[in-house]
């Protein structure tokens, strides 16, 4: 027989007796044995039903990294601007898209066991209402083709786990909702209850979808959205507990916290996305790992970043060495170490590039003009407002000011 593994005594620290639904007949009693300070030891392999690593379909759920800025004010309307994976989103509200009325950053924790990072959304002037077609969210894109294992589309859908830890010095109903983009275009939400300015997890079981689509590629594959403040136009529609045709005013279903006073703040860590239908603990990742995995998304050199090279390359990143073109062209390649989600899009700080040739210095008039991108390497071209360039010496590319970066998006 096989099935469900039970037991209903235990002597000398022996599990000595299985139930009638338990395993083959002629298993060994003393597969499991437990000792006196309640250690277990197995005599064969543990076989879970579900990975005991590699749980976790969120990136940057405990928000280590930030390699944009660790803070910032003025942020806009839909962007990533500190906490790699996790952008605001927002649509109407006066002191969202301009200004310091909301302050977004990496948070340092200290009041919740295990955690020391989280990110962080304050506001530092109200808003007088949340009009209809206003909102503010905070969005994570999870990749399609890590999520495609919930087999989406059939019968055998399988279940995941949202949790997360929240806090908030405003009381009321967050909602939080799951979209899928793909084809399907399908949506689910839930709500939880801020009750008092503490640390609290929230679970979430969500059942597997057999009407869903979530394509095996690099794409979009599921939405989670953590909303903050929603409008009729986002909550006025029927429930969203189950899979669900997307409707916009579907998104938001249920939420009622739209008091954005000033000093208000909403606080999340420990987001995790996760096979069954039970939240396991956290899955704690490396800073180097969960580092790996963001950069398949956005890389950024230069700042913060520093390398003191010398009053030479004046104190700052030496990013590459170039080869000129010609007089006024500069030609740099290098190869990206980690792969990317797809050819990302380069930008860079024009003003602030810095290229040392033959003991010359250009510090204006340089800017980015073409580029060969794809997921593993880049090639830039650079040029010149000067035709002074020794072409018979390479050329050092850095930047003047810790302000100066260049970086690499691919992001969703």
């Amino acid at each position: 027989m096989s099935g469900f593994i039970g037991f209903s005594q235990k002597r000398n620290g022996v599990i000595n007796q299985f139930t009638s639904q338990g395993i083959d007949d002629n298993a060994d009693a003393n597969a499991i044995t437990i000792a006196s300070d309640e250690s277990v030891t197995l005599s064969g392999d543990l076989v879970p039903s579900s990975a005991l690593s590699h749980r976790n379909m969120v990136i940057n759920g405990a928000f280590l990294i930030a390699q944009r800025a660790t803070s910032i004010a003025s942020v806009g309307t839909s962007d990533y601007k500190t906490v790699d994976r996790f952008k605001q989103r927002s649509n109407g509200l006066d002191n969202v898209g301009g200004g310091s009325g909301l302050v977004q950053s990496q948070n340092s924790v200290t009041d919740l066991a295990g955690f020391n990072t989280s990110f962080k959304l304050y506001f530092n002037t109200a808003e007088t209402s949340v009009e209809a077609n206003e909102f503010l969210h905070i969005r994570h894109v999870v990749e399609a083709q890590n999520a495609s294992h919930l087999s989406y589309g059939i019968a055998g859908a399988k279940t995941m786990t949202l949790s997360f830890y929240v806090k908030s010095n405003v009381n009321g109903t967050y909602a939080v909702s799951i979209q899928q983009p793909d084809s399907s275009n399908r949506l689910i939400g839930t709500t939880y209850t801020v009750g008092d300015a503490d640390w609290q997890r929230v679970e979430w079981t969500i059942p597997g979808d057999a009407s869903g689509t979530i394509n095996n590629n690099n794409g979009a594959g599921l939405y989670i959205d953590f909303w903050l403040a929603a409008g009729a136009d986002y909550t006025g529609g029927s429930t969203n507990t189950s899979w669900t045709a997307h409707a916009t005013n579907k998104e938001a279903y249920g939420h009622t916290a739209n008091t954005l006073s000033a000093g208000m703040g909403w606080e999340i860590t420990g987001v995790q996305l996760e096979l069954g239908s039970n939240a396991t603990p956290f899955e704690h990742r490396s800073f180097a790992e969960e580092l790996t995995r963001c950069q398949r998304y956005y890389q950024r050199y230069g700042s913060p970043k520093t390398f003191d090279a010398g009053t030479y390359y004046y104190n700052s990143t030496i990013f590459m060495w170039c080869l000129p073109m010609d007089n006024d062209d500069v030609l740099g390649s290098h190869i990206l170490p980690v792969e990317m989600r797809t050819s990302p899009t380069p930008t860079i700080t024009d003003a602030l590039i810095r290229l040392s040739n033959n003991a010359n210095n250009f510090t204006s008039g340089n800017s980015l003009q073409e580029e060969f991108c794809s997921s593993t390497h880049v090639i830039l071209h650079i040029d010149l407002t000067t035709t002074a360039l020794d072409v018979n010496n390479m050329i050092a590319l850095s930047f003047q000011s810790t302000a100066g970066y260049y970086d690499l998006s691919a992001e969703l």
